[in-house]
């Protein structure tokens, strides 16, 4: 059965669901964009890493050899002996020392007691002064490792409290330890701006498709609500043209042939006994043949349409439905509970109530060799139940029920129901009956 919009209600569930998915999407744009930038993020860390060593290693070293050919050549060039004078090289090389990035910075350092003494520091063109951190503080264990003459790079927390990307290295001449870092923070940033940028673009991407959409499918939407509206007041007014019509072919078929017919079996049994005074077995072959074809016509015209419903109501109606099929198929066992059910209904839609009841039940006689049907009424749930036991087959597409299937969904539309068929092979067939609220 094709999706119908029947209301306003619809409209909006599917506006809603639209936007549900244009957020989905976001949400996925935005994963995909996190993802890749911890990825950029994550390599592009793994390189600074790398460069932060290098340039550590490297400028231990270049100091160390200016430290062993000053204590060889210098010794007495400076008044503080030759490591004072190999300091003042280094202070000399590097006071323009423009730096790496704006948090790019290396320090020196050495141990004066518990203490560390981080005694040249050179960040942005900047000399600045010494610092003294104690030995076991979070903020001194890069340069801790240092002076340990260990070699190496990884996250710590600098002297001023920050998180920072820091290489080490040891000095042996001069014994003292070198840290070159850089703040985590900066190396991040672009990152996060990037992320927060695609995510903006984003954003407004979605909000101009989602408000272009609305724009274009409301009147779209709303001509196909229409449509629908249109549709189902032709489709129920043919229905009630057909129920209309089977009535007055039903009232015939009782009425006149039903009548006629008998009239026709009383005359017939009055020609047989002035013929032939004594019953004889093809005499009462003839009448049962007769009482057969009435029998036959009052069924036909109870099939076609329900017998005086308005007086009897609907649930009294459909027990009658019931019995005439116990009588026709007495293999077969039915177990009605329809308390409250007629309650349920106005007057209007008893008549496809009852059509749905009636063409479930015809399916289960014809197709599914059930047993045992149960119809059953659920008020909390608002829905109806017509369970049997068969063979999983009641209706299916290949029994060739698509038109009484199609219509059942009408019928279903047009009481404000949902009509849901479950299948389950060798256990019967469910067909529910549920009510919208």
């Amino acid at each position: 059965m094709p999706y119908r919009i029947q209301n306003n209600r619809q409209l909006k569930s599917i506006r809603r669901r639209f936007y549900l998915l244009m957020a989905l999407i976001y949400l996925l744009i935005i994963l995909v964009n996190g993802i890749s930038g911890y990825i950029l993020y994550s390599v592009s860390l793994e390189q600074t890493k790398s460069r932060l060593l290098d340039k550590a290693v490297s400028m231990s070293r270049l100091i160390e050899a200016v430290a062993k050919f000053d204590q060889i050549n210098s010794s007495t060039a400076h008044p503080k002996g030759a490591s004072a004078a190999t300091l003042s090289q280094v202070i000399d090389a590097y006071s323009s020392y423009k730096g790496f990035g704006e948090t790019g910075e290396f320090v020196l350092g050495r141990m004066e007691g518990d203490e560390i003494n981080l005694f040249l520091r050179f960040r942005e063109n900047l000399y600045n002064r010494s610092v003294f951190i104690p030995l076991d503080a979070k903020r001194s264990l890069a340069m801790r490792q240092a002076l340990a003459n260990q070699t190496g790079v990884g996250e710590y927390i600098d002297y001023r409290g920050e998180h920072t990307l820091s290489a080490f290295s040891y000095i042996m001449t001069l014994k003292i330890g070198l840290v070159v870092k850089m703040d985590l923070a900066e190396i991040r940033e672009p990152y996060l701006k990037g992320f927060l940028s695609i995510g903006g673009i984003s954003l407004l991407l979605m909000i101009t498709i989602t408000l272009l959409f609305a724009r274009i499918t409301t009147p779209i939407l709303h001509e196909f609500y229409l449509s629908n509206k249109r549709n189902d007041k032709l489709s129920q007014a043919i229905l009630e043209i057909q129920d209309n019509e089977r009535a007055v072919f039903a009232r015939e078929l009782h009425d006149n042939l039903g009548s006629s017919l008998v009239v026709l079996k009383m005359m017939l049994q009055s020609f047989l006994k002035k013929i032939q005074p004594t019953a004889t077995k093809s005499t009462h072959e003839i009448l049962s043949y007769m009482d057969m074809i009435v029998e036959d016509t009052r069924s036909l015209s109870h099939s076609l349409s329900p017998e005086n419903m308005k007086e009897l109501g609907l649930n009294e109606s459909i027990s009658r439905l019931v019995n005439r099929i116990r009588k026709a198929s007495p293999n077969l066992k039915i177990n009605l509970s329809l308390e409250g059910f007629e309650n349920f209904f106005t007057d209007h839609w008893n008549t496809h109530a009852y059509r749905i009841v009636q063409e479930a039940l015809n399916n289960v006689i014809k197709h599914s060799q059930a047993k045992l049907v149960q119809i059953v009424w659920v008020g909390q749930n608002k829905c109806l139940i017509i369970r049997d036991d068969g063979i999983g087959e009641g209706i299916t597409e290949k029994t060739g029920q698509n038109f009484g299937l199609s219509v059942m969904h009408e019928r279903a539309e047009a009481i404000h129901a949902t009509l849901k068929i479950k299948q389950i092979k060798a256990s019967g067939t469910e067909v529910i009956l549920e009510f919208r609220n």
